[in-house]
């Protein structure tokens, strides 16, 4: 078990050091691996093969959010040897990509942070303007067209990730899957360091001003947390008998906060079923914490109504979000796959990374 263990660490650490790279493409579709290993491996699909399956949308999505900063940047981050400004053989979907961010800063301003948090919530709520989508889907496809004919293709460790093309799946060995579910936290942060470092060694003839601490702010940019709280404080204020998750404390919206129940600082994750309410005191002794799996539990039933709640007020972003962490939004079963995704991803914390287990002694 160790030697195999070694060997498919050995597989992934060859393809960040000593893979030849001319563009970010392969990093990219790495950290896609770690995101969904880590908030969407519910999501994946088991094959009798001895591969695991991604839907080539989903990775195309990660590539989205990975890119967009990059791209809306007012100095030019080249992502390969060939991207620079004039260049005739730009990335494939920088064109795409920059179109749909201006028709976005068009509609939603042109703060990069709040453009960004605006257009993903239009997205999930499936209100966007038609040109808005119709770009969205044109640079989507585009991206899935790269990454599989990019570093899908021309993977350096032969069958490490291969493309399914009847099920439009990106195929991953299964013991490089479990690799991604046990490390991918820590794998995440080398990927950036590289990719900032390769944007550096990109830009040294075009523009040597731009190197990896000009990069890497844009690497780790993400929607706006308190924009996504103010949605599910919002919706949270129309309860009319609303009550702390994790201690039965009676609320109102001047003593509630909206706490992560998977922090934030580890998971990025601002979707409303991660977000419930509680009261500040609890919140404030919970910060970072992760709840334990007993203690959830005993939460259960609480927890679900609260998400029932969400779903009656915010149908479309909560199915939304349920779908993409899921796969699947079963209506006759959400609420017990979704419990049991969260419990998974407290225990992979707690007995994995060594995360704070906490529990309400109040």
């Amino acid at each position: 078990m160790m030697e195999l263990k070694e060997h498919v660490s050995g597989q992934i650490e060859a393809v960040l050091k000593h893979d030849k790279k001319v563009a970010s493409y392969k990093l990219a579709l790495l950290r896609a691996f770690c995101d969904m290993s880590d908030r969407d491996a519910s999501a994946v699909s088991w094959l009798s093969s001895g591969f695991i399956g991604m839907p080539v949308r989903a990775l195309a999505e990660c590539w989205l959010r990975y890119y967009w900063p990059l791209i809306a940047s007012p100095v030019h981050i080249p992502q390969s040897n060939n991207d620079h400004p004039g260049s005739t053989r730009p990335p494939a979907f920088r064109t795409a990509l920059g179109h749909l961010i201006q028709l976005c800063q068009t509609n939603y301003g042109t703060d990069p942070t709040v453009t960004y948090s605006l257009f993903i919530l239009g997205w999930k709520k499936d209100n966007l303007p038609v040109p808005i989508v119709k770009q969205l889907n044109k640079t989507l496809a585009i991206m899935a067209r790269t990454l599989i004919d990019g570093p899908v293709r021309h993977a350096a460790q032969g069958d490490m990730f291969c493309y399914d093309k009847t099920r439009k799946l990106v195929l991953l060995e299964v013991d490089l899957w479990r690799e991604f579910c046990l490390s991918g936290y820590w794998i995440r942060d080398s990927l950036l360091l590289r990719w900032s470092e390769l944007c550096e060694n990109f830009a040294k003839r075009s523009d040597p001003t731009i190197h990896r601490g000009v990069v890497l702010p844009l690497l780790v940019q993400d929607e706006d947390p308190k924009r996504e709280q103010g949605l599910a404080r919002r919706l949270y204020a129309e309860a009319t008998d609303l009550t702390c998750v994790w201690s039965d404390t009676p609320l109102n919206m001047s003593r509630m906060d909206v706490d992560h129940v998977l922090p934030f600082s580890l998971w990025h994750n601002n979707d409303l079923w991660n977000l419930l309410p509680s009261d500040e005191k609890v919140n404030n002794a919970k910060r970072d914490k992760i709840p334990a799996p007993e203690f959830l539990r005993r939460r259960h039933e609480i927890i679900i109504d609260t998400w029932r709640f969400a779903n009656q007020i915010e149908p479309k972003v909560f199915q939304y979000e349920v779908q993409r962490t899921l796969g699947e939004f079963h209506v006759s079963r959400w609420e017990l796959d979704l419990f049991q995704h969260l419990s998974e991803r407290a225990a992979q914390a707690i007995y994995q990374r060594g995360e704070e287990p906490w529990q309400w002694q109040g």
